[in-house]
């Protein structure tokens, strides 16, 4: 498939070559460039061929043709199933996610996953699809998920990601209210030693930095929960239940980082409610919203 990308070119442009804006604007890789640079019409500047060593100036007519891939993921099994699909256009996929539904097969589940659904769709509709999940979610995290769709927009998706210019706000019920309304938990975290699975707090030598912002919206002092509006500054595995539990109010049914319980909810009560960015290729503002799911509603009608 055959993309066309075109921007005049400004203020954020000048001094640049266009490989610099083809990288920083779109994520195109080295290797996507140099195919670009045997074809005399992929990059053109005001109707002319031009060289990608060229530096932008004010007002440039600029156009690459990109040829996007074809190929759909080897070795997932395509699996029918209903997708909520949220939004959908020629280079990004959104979904809302269900809780217990993991985003890619593993050797334990390779048949029933997102990723598995997504291929049966995209072969009923003729198109190929490759599974790249731009926010993966853990298995029992329900709410919002960004595939992109071909390379192109995964490499610029992964630009913005990497810029912080993907907002992500989730929504969480802890067991025990937070002492301040709202606030700020930056620390580093790691793997647990002797543990696969977990991730613990630690001293900045032995892990990643983490930064996650919470706002308290409800409290439920008879049952001791607290409902959360939760932004992710940085993408740790683990963050937010690792981070809600270093303040004393682990996610409600956490059997992780705090205590699981089938009778208040059977998961870690965490939803992925919101997602904010700027579309990968045409720049258009783009906002995502998914509900809260029964399972959380039940402690917290909305």
């Amino acid at each position: 498939m055959e993309r066309i990308l075109q921007l005049r070119a400004e203020g954020r442009h000048f001094g640049r070559t266009l490989k610099q804006i083809m990288q920083k604007e779109y994520g195109m890789s080295s290797g996507l460039i140099s195919r670009m640079k045997q074809s005399d019409n992929s990059v053109l500047v005001n109707g002319a061929p031009q060289w990608v060593n060229y530096i932008a100036s004010e007002g440039d007519e600029i156009t690459f043709t990109v040829e996007t891939e074809d190929m759909s993921s080897e070795g997932i099994i395509p699996t029918t199933h209903p997708v909520d699909i949220i939004f959908e256009d020629e280079d990004i996929l959104v979904v809302n996610k269900p809780a217990y539904l993991p985003c890619h097969p593993v050797t334990s589940n390779r048949e029933n996953t997102l990723s598995n659904y997504l291929t049966a769709y995209y072969l009923q509709t003729g198109q190929a699809f490759t599974a790249r999940v731009i926010n993966r979610l853990d298995s029992n995290t329900s709410g919002l998920v960004l595939f992109a769709k071909n390379a192109l927009a995964g490499g610029t998706l992964n630009e913005l990601s990497k810029r912080k210019l993907i907002i992500k706000e989730y929504t969480a019920i802890t067991l025990g209210i937070p002492s301040q309304e709202g606030g700020e938990v930056s620390t580093h975290i790691r793997r647990k030693e002797g543990n696969a699975l977990a991730r613990e707090v630690c001293s900045d030598e032995d892990g990643k930095m983490a930064i996650t912002q919470y706002e308290v919206l409800s409290c439920d002092k008879e049952k001791n929960l607290a409902l959360l509006r939760v932004r992710t500054l940085t993408g740790r595995t683990h963050q937010i239940r690792v981070h809600m539990a270093n303040i004393g109010c682990p996610l409600a049914g956490d059997f992780l980082y705090g205590t699981e319980d089938h009778e208040l909810i059977a998961r870690h009560a965490l939803h992925m409610g919101e997602l904010s960015l700027n579309h990968p290729l045409t720049k258009a503002p783009l906002h995502f919203s998914a509900p809260l799911p029964e399972d959380m509603q039940r402690l917290f009608p909305v």
